[in-house]
């Protein structure tokens, strides 16, 4: 089965109540939140898209983190 799913960024929170309350009443439309991420999910994506950094040694560490 396939299903299309739309993704709306509502600024306005008194439209977003109003537009889920409308969007139910339809047949065959579901309505799920956006869940935020720990941060070991934000990590594992990170870390996914190449955002790393590596050092050689812990001195290099510190000395970048000015310690």
């Amino acid at each position: 089965m396939s299903m299309t799913q739309l993704v709306l960024h509502i600024e306005n929170k008194s439209v977003a109540t109003s537009l889920k309350k409308v969007l139910a009443t339809m047949d065959g439309v579901t309505i799920s939140s956006a869940k935020d991420l720990s941060a070991y999910e934000k990590s594992k994506m990170e870390a996914r898209s190449g955002k790393v950094n590596t050092y050689s040694s812990v001195d290099e560490l510190f000395a970048k983190v000015g310690l």
